[in-house]
């Protein structure tokens, strides 16, 4: 099991065996939310608040995955694939509300972060210098 607490301390992220990660109001003392999706079952897995205004939680998994969600729904809006191993921890950079990092048993620390923009302009030159190499 491990635990995290919110900045303003109102509340907490324990990551429970075989149970996965629940989200605690400290102060009135409830359960507020478990979260689908994550696998936990061995191994001790460290979950975090992050995004602006910690609006979403992130966790490691014994699938090998990082699972993000929004604080208030139960469903995972992302799964990050990458590690070859379990997802032991997660943190969410605290100056780049988009970035994270995680680590595995793999042996490995990763990087991840919004998907670089490309405007149609840059898009369709893209694909055009493709398709001229291709010719």
């Amino acid at each position: 099991m491990s635990f995290t607490v919110s900045k303003n301390g109102r509340l907490a992220l324990l990551n429970v065996a075989t149970q996965g990660v629940h989200l605690w109001d400290l102060q009135d003392r409830v359960l507020v939310r478990k979260y689908q999706g994550v696998t936990q079952g061995f191994y001790t897995i460290h979950s975090c608040f992050g995004g602006h205004n910690e609006d979403f939680i992130a966790s490691g998994s014994e699938d090998h995955k990082v699972y993000i969600w929004h604080r208030r729904g139960e469903l995972p809006i992302a799964e990050l694939t990458g590690h070859t191993r379990t997802v032991n921890c997660v943190s969410w950079n605290p100056a780049i509300p988009g970035l994270m990092a995680s680590a595995s048993d793999d042996g490995t620390v990763r990087i991840w972060g919004p998907a670089p923009f490309l405007d149609s302009q840059e898009a369709d030159g893209v694909n055009e210098n493709s398709s001229n190499m291709d010719s």
